[in-house]
């Protein structure tokens, strides 16, 4: 099983530090907290305690961190963004649709039939 490629150097963190900082980057996508404790097998604080860790003791490492998870949330983002106007839509289409009915009685596609 190959491994993603992380574009920091972790190196000079500790094993725990360096394992919660690979699985919050690693990956295509942006994980969330509980979802990194989750594929460690972590509980969810230790995976916050490891961040403040990195952050008391490798500043640079840590704004280099969040400065890369910044940029996948951004996508994922987008992403739900472009999910949720999508489901508004449709959801909305079909409210009209409703409106229709109640006021004429028939669907406005069986209007012509």
């Amino acid at each position: 099983m190959t491994r993603p490629s992380i574009p920091l150097d972790l190196s000079p963190l500790p094993a725990g530090q360096r394992r919660v900082a690979a699985t919050l980057i690693g990956g295509s996508k942006a994980r969330t907290y509980a979802e990194v404790a989750k594929k460690l097998e972590l509980s969810l604080g230790t995976v916050y305690e490891q961040l403040r860790r990195i952050r008391l003791n490798h500043p640079e490492l840590y704004a280099a961190l969040m400065e890369l998870r910044r940029k996948q949330l951004e996508h994922r983002h987008v992403a739900a963004l472009a999910k949720d106007a999508a489901h508004s839509k449709q959801y909305f289409r079909r409210k009209a649709n409703r409106r229709y009915y109640e006021r004429f009685g028939y669907w406005p596609w069986e209007r012509w039939q």
